[in-house]
């Protein structure tokens, strides 16, 4: 039958048919012409609210009723009990009231606070108040909110993270916030618009409406995410965010109107124990597939026995994740060409000399460097102790110098900082040679470079050599 049919038949406005409908209490079929269908059982469900409606059951009980979840003889015990309750406010209400007619009260002499305490001392009930229904749900509320972020945020956080980029770092952090802000914009209007809720908002038993009960307009969607991302959640700016959660949450639980629900409404279904159980399940799978791609990251490139072909990608991989101004390898473990300040040396020869590779059965055993010059008469630019910083961590498989073998780490971290000083160590299964030796050259200057006094000569010798103590 059609709406004019069913509304003929139950005697309801079409309005409230479809608030009924948008409460899940029917489910009419679209015709090929995309208008609804409505059934002999829709009317029988209507008829049934409608009676209940006129009992003065509320709409939630109803549907509670409709799903099987709520007897219909306990409902009307708590009606009972609620009608008894209305029938002594009635008569509280009714005694005031002859009091007043007998004393011939008037409005301008009227002492309303007395007979105003009488009555509430009687009926032992709170006035109604003249207020919308609001629907009191903070904790709900940012549960749901919180989960609609990681979801937005998740993607970015992996991509960032299989991608060898560390996601907590300051500015990283930064530009990931910006990234979720964009994705909520984009998808929770369109969810809204198509839905009427989100992931978090379906766990949390919630949905949004206009104040018809209708889904909200594309538009309208829209300004209530952005809003809610401004006055709810500050944008993420530091301190004022927290002062916007601050405010935002001490409102909800005062039940004040929030800024982002102008022109829409909160709707709350009871609150049912799967719900925690599906929300905390939906929580671990993001965080699961976290910590999964954080394992994968953070495993070497390569480990065991490594060819220079191997060793490279793996020294390759490290210099982009340090981030340190230095040359690149080719795959065939000879240094690529410098594109910025490196290995320029402003003497006798241009480049530095490459590593020289030790390998037994292809495996690699030995990676040494050797460099020098006699008779310098100016600076010497571009000595390689960044190179062998990441020589050292490659060789041992680390992605990360944060993941390195802890020792190995602390003698590639010296050589860095102490390049003057000798280094000869055993780490991680290496012995570990260096030294650098001068004569003329006063130190290093802050550029790296070796300082030589004017019209003066020096020399210098740089030796490397790590080794696998099993090779």
């Amino acid at each position: 039958m059609t709406i004019k049919e069913i509304e003929t038949l139950s005697g309801l406005p079409r309005a409230n048919i479809r608030y009924y409908e948008s409460e899940g209490l029917i489910a009419p079929k679209r015709a090929e012409n995309g208008y609804r269908e409505y059934s002999q059982a829709d009317a029988e469900v209507l008829l049934r609210v409608k009676l209940l409606r006129a009992l003065g059951l509320r709409i939630d009980t109803i549907k509670s009723l409709a799903a099987g979840t709520l007897m219909l003889g306990d409902a009307l015990d708590a009606r009972l009990e609620e009608l008894h309750a209305e029938q002594e406010n009635l008569d509280a209400a009714g005694r005031v009231a002859a009091g007043l007619r007998q004393a011939h009260a008037e409005f301008s002499t009227l002492d309303a606070a007395g007979y105003l305490g009488e009555l509430l001392a009687a009926s032992q009930t709170a006035l109604r108040q003249d207020v919308k229904p609001y629907v009191h749900a903070p904790v709900r509320r940012h549960i749901a909110r919180s989960f609609d972020l990681l979801l937005c945020l998740l993607p970015w956080y992996l991509v960032l993270q299989a991608a060898g980029v560390d996601p907590k770092a300051r500015l990283t952090s930064i530009w990931l916030s910006i990234l979720g802000m964009v994705t909520m914009l984009v998808l929770e209007p369109l969810l809204l618009h198509l839905f009427g809720t989100t992931p978090g908002k379906w766990l949390m038993g919630l949905r949004v409406t206009d104040e018809n009960g209708q889904r909200l307009p594309l538009a309208a969607a829209w300004r209530r995410t952005w809003r809610a991302l401004w006055y709810g959640y500050g944008c993420f700016i530091p301190v004022y965010s927290i002062v916007r959660l601050y405010t935002s949450w001490k409102a909800e639980q005062a039940e004040q109107p929030l800024e982002w629900e102008d022109g829409s409404e909160l709707r709350a279904a009871p609150w049912k124990a799967w719900r925690g159980a599906a929300w905390a399940a939906a929580v671990l799978a993001p965080l699961a597939a976290t910590v999964l791609v954080g394992l994968k990251t953070c495993q070497p490139t390569h480990t065991g026995d490594l060819t220079v072909r191997k060793f490279a990608e793996n020294y390759d991989y490290i210099h982009s994740t340090e981030g340190l101004l230095s040359r690149e390898l080719y795959d065939d473990g000879t240094w690529a060409p410098a594109t910025q300040l490196g290995f320029q040396v402003i003497h006798h020869t241009k480049n530095v000399p490459n590593l020289s590779y030790t390998t037994k059965d292809g495996s690699l055993i030995d990676i040494s460097l050797h460099m020098g010059a006699e008779a310098c008469t100016s600076p010497v630019y571009g000595l390689p102790f960044r190179e062998l910083y990441l020589t050292m961590l490659a060789f041992d498989g680390a992605r990360t110098a944060a993941s390195a073998d802890e020792a190995l780490a602390a003698a590639a971290r010296q050589l860095l900082d102490e390049p003057l000083q000798e280094l000869h160590t055993q780490a991680a299964g290496y012995q570990i040679d260096y030294s650098l030796t001068m004569t003329g050259f006063t130190g290093l200057a802050e550029d790296g470079s070796l300082e030589l006094p004017r019209n003066t000569t020096g020399s210098y010798t740089l030796s490397f050599d790590m080794r696998k103590l099993d090779g």
